[in-house]
């Protein structure tokens, strides 16, 4: 029997008075592609910050793999293995793709942390886990290139590629084809397919055909508050969402 991996209970972050999340329930089922969907507002992104550590809650819980992780600090959620990539791209522009995956893996150790003047031996872990997260994404022919002569989808991809590092069981892609041109949307599906293999994705993302082809389950916020929830084709087929939020998109 398939376990949640990620259970979010009663969650709910406030501002002062306006709440960006109230009384979001949530489980995501290990082994899955897990969609969080919703308009602009919705509090999509302050659920992924509250997940990952970045913000506190104001109230509820969070449990990955039945240990409740609710106060745990956002440097320690990747050590418990959690990973993250983001909506806007973070990268170190001027180094290879090679030596970003590799600082990426690198900050993950408390006592290197981003230290940049230590030589990197030629049998260093990270680099050998950078070329093999390199060969799953297809992007070896890229290991060489400064990230800031990628193209904004291998930016993206090379993102992802980051939060890899930290060999994830569950990975949280915010809006992972945020910016992306239509030649590049097809790589990323490819990319989710290949990821599910390896371990459970959470992700919020806009590109509603992308949602329909890869995951099995979405939870659609409206106003911070949980309004559905089940496979693509019910919330497809649910009137209060298309109502809300797609309208002739579905």
């Amino acid at each position: 029997m398939i376990e949640p991996i990620l259970e979010v209970k009663s969650l709910s972050k406030r501002y002062g008075d306006f709440y960006a999340n109230r009384n979001v329930d949530l489980k995501v089922m290990a082994d899955t592609v897990h969609a969080v969907i919703g308009p602009n507002g919705a509090g999509k992104t302050t659920l992924f910050n509250c997940l990952a550590g970045a913000v506190a809650t104001s109230d509820g819980h969070i449990f990955f793999e039945e240990n409740e992780i609710t106060g745990e600090a956002e440097h320690a959620r990747p050590v418990l293995g959690i990973g993250r990539s983001f909506q806007i791209t973070s990268l170190f522009p001027g180094l290879s793709v090679l030596e970003n995956l590799r600082l990426a893996g690198q900050a993950l150790k408390p006592a290197q942390g981003l230290v940049f003047w230590h030589p990197v031996p030629h049998d260093c872990p990270d680099i050998f886990h950078a070329h093999e997260v390199l060969e799953r994404m297809g992007m070896q022919h890229l290991a060489q290139k400064e990230a800031e002569t990628l193209s904004h989808g291998q930016q993206r991809m090379l993102e992802i590629g980051m939060a890899l590092m930290a060999r994830p069981r569950l990975l949280l892609l915010d809006e992972p084809t945020s910016g992306m041109g239509v030649d590049d949307i097809p790589q990323v599906i490819s990319l989710i397919k290949k990821l599910r293999e390896i371990c459970t994705i959470l992700l919020i993302e806009h590109n509603v055909g992308l949602v329909a082809e890869v995951c099995d389950r979405v939870t659609v916020l409206q106003n911070g508050e949980v309004i559905a929830d089940g496979t693509p084709g019910e919330v497809a087929a649910n009137e209060k969402v298309k109502l809300a939020y797609l309208g002739e998109a579905l």
